[in-house]
């Protein structure tokens, strides 16, 4: 375990739904928006965990951007189970996760994860909670972070928001920006 004082930071989000053009072009938007918000507080060598309602698929491209260029990893939501349920339990998706990134010093390991449906007398929301429970332990290198891919993703989020109209413009510069960023770790 840690023996000198640390930090994790905690992001907790909700995403654009919807998965047409404009809805996915947003989410990529807002998670680029993110990326570039913990490059610029320097929290990329730093213990972060990423959390909330993502709107987006397990095998979606904004998740494994966050996994491979920032180096997150987790999706803790137990295997895919559904955690939103909607049009009163007709629709069912897993949306909902919690990402986990190590710091250079400091690492997270995973120690469980629950997750859970509410009464319907506690009824607050129509997703499940989730919960997990950390422990820090020492380490001494770097996170890792997958380059293969960068020109994949760039290609991907590129045309993306391109399809997705004028709008989306200004995306584009930002998204540049962060591969930038990307490159210089």
């Amino acid at each position: 375990f840690v023996k000198e004082k640390s930090t994790v930071h905690f992001i907790n989000l909700h995403l654009h739904p919807g998965f047409t053009t404009a809805a996915k072009a947003t989410r990529a938007s807002q998670l680029i928006e993110v990326a570039n918000f913990i490059f610029d507080l320097r929290l990329m060598n730093k213990p972060v965990v990423l959390m909330g309602d993502f709107n987006a698929n397990t095998d979606s491209m904004e998740l494994r951007m966050l996994e491979d260029l920032l180096g997150f990893k987790g999706r803790l939501n137990f295997n895919n189970e559904c955690t939103f349920e909607g049009l009163g339990g007709l629709l069912c998706q897993s949306i909902d996760f919690i990402l986990y990134k190590d710091g250079t010093k400091v690492s997270l390991k995973e120690e469980s994860i629950s997750i859970s449906s509410m009464n319907d007398d506690e009824f607050i929301s129509d997703h499940k909670l989730l919960e997990t429970r950390f422990s820090l332990v020492e380490k001494s290198k770097k996170p890792f972070y997958k380059r293969d891919n960068l020109e994949l993703y760039q290609e991907h989020f590129l045309r993306l928001f391109e399809s997705a109209g004028n709008r989306y413009r200004k995306d584009i510069d930002l998204f540049k920006s962060l591969l930038k960023k990307i490159k210089a770790l």
